[in-house]
């Protein structure tokens, strides 16, 4: 672990940042501060001295129009890694676009955590790595068989109050068409039907949860679920908006409405059952 100096002393929250980012791998500023319980601004002259001490590495990603700015993200690097145990090689040369969509996704990750600290919920698993979420099936495409990789974003495990839920995540920045996604909302229903959940990831309550930049995009990759299965509908696949996860309000994320894949366009629910008196246990433990 970093040792401190006589000039220049560690603050006591640095070894939670830094085990964050073995976590995660690039957070934000906002992220960080919000897993470290510490004002943003409390951050910015420690982590600005482990950049210049090449620890850290630090990129401006850039946001749609339509996405709220991210601002700095962090990340370590090989001789950060280093210094704080780690074996693991990384890439330290990430593009912004990708930098962008895995903070994004790392919102729903850095949620959970804060959620399960406050008592809420239990996250038993998250995972971000392609070869641990990987997985293909196949369907019948202009009466041929066609395979489709299934490679989520993220995969969580959650237990809100009646056992474990696992989610599948797919982070939706608008970059890819919707005949694309049509095509693995098709795949991901038939390796649904196929027993996918139980032999991948040991799960029998799956839902495929799509976070997208704004309403429009949302009705969109609805429709394109609801027409993958052939207008009947599923609850498999579930969206919102990306505004629903934030590391400044997590518990936001328990009380905001999904889109499921249903026929019916006014069918909204609620992703995580938390009951009413946990909710209020939490509030009056925090007065």
């Amino acid at each position: 672990m970093l040792q401190d100096t006589l000039l220049a002393p560690r603050p006591p929250w640095l070894p939670a940042a830094l085990m964050a980012l073995v976590r995660h791998e690039v957070l934000s500023l906002r992220q960080l501060a919000a897993l470290v319980a510490e004002a943003e601004h409390a951050l910015v002259s420690t982590l600005d001295a482990l950049v210049r001490e090449e620890l850290l590495a630090v990129y401006h990603p850039i946001t749609h129009a339509n996405e709220a700015a991210i601002g700095p993200v962090f990340a370590l690097t090989r001789r950060g890694y280093r210094a704080v145990g780690e074996s693991r090689v990384h890439p330290v040369r990430r593009s912004t676009l990708m930098i962008a969509h895995d903070v994004l996704r790392n919102d729903v990750g850095v949620v959970l955590e804060l959620l399960d600290r406050q008592g809420l919920l239990r996250l038993l698993d998250w995972q971000t790595a392609k070869s641990r979420l990987a997985d293909a099936t196949w369907i019948v495409e202009r009466s041929r068989a066609v395979r489709v990789p299934l490679v989520a974003d993220a995969l969580a495990v959650v237990d809100a109050s009646d056992g474990p839920d696992t989610f599948l995540i797919e982070t939706d920045r608008g970059t890819v068409s919707a005949k694309r996604m049509a095509l693995r909302y098709r795949g991901y229903q038939s390796w649904w039907r196929d027993g996918g959940p139980a032999r991948r990831f040991g799960s029998k309550r799956l839902r495929v949860l799509t976070l997208v930049p704004d309403e429009a995009r949302l009705n969109e990759l609805r429709m394109a679920a609801l027409h993958a299965t052939e207008g009947r509908g599923s609850r498999l696949y579930w969206f919102a908006q990306q505004s629903v996860v934030s590391a400044v309000d997590p518990k936001a994320l328990l009380s905001a409405t999904w889109r499921t894949a249903q026929p019916d366009d006014s069918v909204s629910a609620i992703l995580l059952d938390v009951s009413r008196a946990k909710l209020l246990a939490v509030e009056a433990d925090r007065t």
